[in-house]
């Protein structure tokens, strides 16, 4: 998970500089394609897996995907 809050902050940085708002469709397109994509039913920025799992999860039971 380090690595990955690493990347975001580098994403972030980044996006900020080109006017790219932090959560923005664009912020989100570079994100995905950065292995990082958003998960609108848990509001974060997750790993692959971790949003493959929430997403299979009755919205109520979302956050069960991060409990591996």
């Amino acid at each position: 998970m380090t690595s990955d809050r690493k990347l975001i902050d580098a994403l972030a940085d980044t996006a900020q500089r080109v006017d790219v708002p932090f959560g923005s469709e664009h912020f989100d397109e570079a994100a995905a394609r950065a292995g990082i994509p958003y998960s609108r039913s848990l509001d974060l920025y997750l790993d692959r897996q971790s949003q493959r799992e929430a997403d299979s999860l009755p919205l109520h039971l979302a956050h069960m995907a991060l409990m591996h």
